[in-house]
């Protein structure tokens, strides 16, 4: 059963209350480690259902011969970051050892005399081969452009940066279909790959201590580009994820440092979104307009509610309820249904929820929900014609459900409150 929730923003003012404590990066750290233990048995959903490749050799598990190679790499990467970590660990452990027992220091100088030859030889191995996945990253950045798309629209920039365990070609592969989808030039910005573990490492480090890594810092230059320029009217920013957690930085920097009006140019769409927050403002609301005679508006006369808008008008986060990351991620701290929004971790976009396990952005996100036929995205598929109930909730939050025999609110399809959908094959969705 397909599910959507929606936002309906308010600028009533709600009575004051005592925040609660702040986490310190530490315990968020603790509670990201609870989260994975408690969706443990979700963790085979990330690349299931192995089958169908229904985009070929764009499909990131279809047997080809870059695919085959980047998965044989990840796990000689998986396997060596893992023993590194266990040496780690056993490192650790035997210097507490030794500072409570004195026996113990024979046997850890022969450990570390073994363990200062392997971590040299883990090291240079580990660079090397995260420089065959990623490439040379002085290298220009990778495009994506369909055979079938229209002329370039110098005035549209999209832009998209790739999820976890994503080197060059399944970068290069996600590209390819996202211009195929949409019929537009994408431009990549690389989240470079350094092995499964190392990359979740590295999640943590950007999802809760903020830290910018180089990637996130190159994205904003772009974005802020791009924003900047008077010829361009549009940005759309694609993000898949450990994307969502790159994206959610860069929307916060954005947000402090660009103007409003440059904002309102950006549009921004995840899936698996990895991220823990997602910020969007709401905007100031614009004063009363005088009335005929041209005189202001008579002060005891109660103001009109303004329209409430956020400072980002679109934004759309698609996410697999089996998918872990998106469990994790998305799924975890956007507010749905009875679920209040929670003000230390403020998830602000449309949510579309699909019932299938899968976080592969081709293979699983992709492929059903933006289905090719021919060369071109198909007018329907399963997703989009689902038939939801659409409505906001007495919470302040919006809500869509698939229907259950028993509607009480109006149907409609979910690829009438997707605006994605109406990008597809060079389209242009309205307002």
């Amino acid at each position: 059963m397909s599910t959507i929730y929606t936002e309906s923003p308010s600028l009533r003012s709600a009575p004051y209350s005592a925040p609660s404590p702040v986490k310190s990066p530490f315990w968020l750290i603790v509670e990201d480690l609870r989260l994975v233990f408690d969706f443990r048995t979700s963790l085979p959903g990330i690349i299931l259902p192995l089958m169908p490749w229904q985009s070929g050799r764009l499909d990131e598990l279809d047997p080809s011969y870059p695919n085959l190679r980047d998965l044989f790499l990840q796990s000689l990467l998986l396997l060596a970051q893992a023993s590194f970590i266990l040496l780690t660990l056993l490192c650790l452990l035997l210097l507490i050892l030794c500072i409570l027992l004195p026996i113990f220091i024979p046997p850890t100088i022969l450990y570390f005399c073994i363990v200062s030859i392997y971590c040299p030889i883990f090291v240079v191995g580990n660079f090397l081969i995260c420089r065959l996945l990623d490439g040379a990253q002085d290298e220009p950045l990778q495009m994506g452009i369909s055979p079938n798309a229209r002329l370039p629209d110098e005035s549209e920039k999209w832009f998209f940066i790739n999820g976890i365990s994503t080197g060059k070609h399944w970068l290069q592969s996600n590209l390819d279909r996202l211009a195929m989808t949409f019929q537009r030039e994408i431009t990549g910005i690389q989240n470079p790959t350094k092995g499964i573990l190392f990359d979740l490492i590295e999640c943590l480090i950007q999802r809760d201590l903020n830290y910018a890594t180089s990637d996130i810092r190159r994205g904003r230059a772009h974005l802020r580009a791009a924003l900047d320029s008077p010829s361009v009217h549009k940005v759309v920013l694609l993000l898949h994820s450990q994307g969502g957690i790159e994206g959610a930085a860069i929307i916060d920097w954005l947000l402090s440092t660009a103007a409003s009006p440059s904002l309102a140019k950006l549009e921004v769409y995840t899936f698996g979104n990895a991220a823990r927050h997602f910020n969007n403002p709401l905007r100031l609301p614009s004063p009363p307009p005088p009335t005929p005679d041209g005189s202001a508006q008579h002060p005891l006369l109660p103001a009109p509610d303004p329209a409430p808008e956020r400072i980002i008008r679109h934004i759309e986060h698609y996410a697999n309820t089996g998918d872990f990351v998106a469990q994790i991620g998305v799924l975890r701290f956007a507010p749905r249904g009875a679920r209040q929004r929670d003000p230390r971790t403020p998830f602000c976009g449309a949510v579309f929820e699909r019932p299938a396990t899968g976080h592969l952005l081709n293979q699983h996100y992709l492929d059903p929900m933006f289905a090719m036929s021919e060369g071109v995205v198909a007018e329907g598929n399963a997703f989009m014609d689902a038939w939801v109930e659409a409505g906001v909730g007495d919470d302040g939050e919006g809500r869509a459900r698939c229907g259950d025999g028993v509607a009480k609110k109006p149907l409609v399809q979910v690829k009438t409150l997707s605006r994605l959908w109406g990008y597809r094959n060079g389209g242009t969705p309205g307002v």
